[in-house]
């Protein structure tokens, strides 16, 4: 929780300087937004450490008059890799749970969202996988039942459980997918150097850097293949 100053005031959004936080990101000054400016420059140190492997960002929110849980999610043309990816994660929890809705789920950026932490972590800071999660402070709607059924203390902790779960499960796809391609690339490489050893050597060319392409890019995995 970045704001407990103001939600120690009875507020939900904003701090005691009166601000929504999650509006602040782009700049945010050090002595108005402590909390938001250590925040940021934490998650870019994080992102200078660790590099390509931090993936993923989840930011928490309430939201006051939509139903479900559900997610505004990052923006990316459907030529880009992670077009598909950055809506596997919100796919596998809404076939894990009734309480969360995939339909409801938004996945672009529209300009008065520029400066929330899901914009500028992806887009400034390079987090491609960066996701608002929003829960009704209300209720959700069971499609299932047909019936609306209100939110209590134990099904909010319940559904944060079935994001852990989701998350996990998540992870087993992407690198079950890694593990597959690497097998294919050895035995690709494996071949080519055998018969490499039955001609005349040839002259070495440079190695070229590929990106890591999408988990989409080979659908093996039957999970995947049922999703979408």
């Amino acid at each position: 929780m970045l704001n407990p100053d103001g939600v120690a005031l009875g507020n939900y959004r904003t701090g005691l300087s009166g601000k929504d936080f999650n509006r602040e990101y782009r700049a945010p000054d050090k002595a108005i937004f402590p909390e938001v400016y250590h925040f940021k420059r934490l998650v870019a140190e994080n992102k200078c450490l660790f590099g390509e492997k931090l993936l993923m960002f989840l930011d928490f929110h309430g939201h006051s008059t939509k139903k479900n849980t559900f997610m505004y999610g990052p923006e990316f043309p459907i030529v880009d890799r992670f077009y598909y990816e950055a809506r596997l994660f919100p796919k596998l929890l809404g076939n894990a749970t009734p309480m969360f809705r995939y339909y409801s789920c938004l996945f672009k950026i529209n300009s008065f969202k520029e400066t929330t932490a899901r914009a500028i972590i992806l887009r400034k800071i390079g987090v491609p996988l960066s996701y608002t999660i929003e829960t009704s402070n209300g209720s959700f709607f069971d499609y299932e039942k047909l019936a609306d059924v209100p939110y209590t203390q134990q099904l909010w902790k319940s559904m944060g459980l079935k994001i852990g779960q989701a998350l996990f499960e998540y992870i087993d796809l992407v690198l079950t997918a890694d593990r597959n391609r690497l097998e294919k690339f050895y035995s690709k490489k494996k071949d080519k150097m055998e018969r490499r050893g039955n001609s005349k050597p040839s002259k070495k060319s440079p190695q070229k850097h590929h990106e890591r392409p999408s988990i989409f890019s080979s659908m093996e995995n039957d999970k995947l293949k049922h999703l979408f």
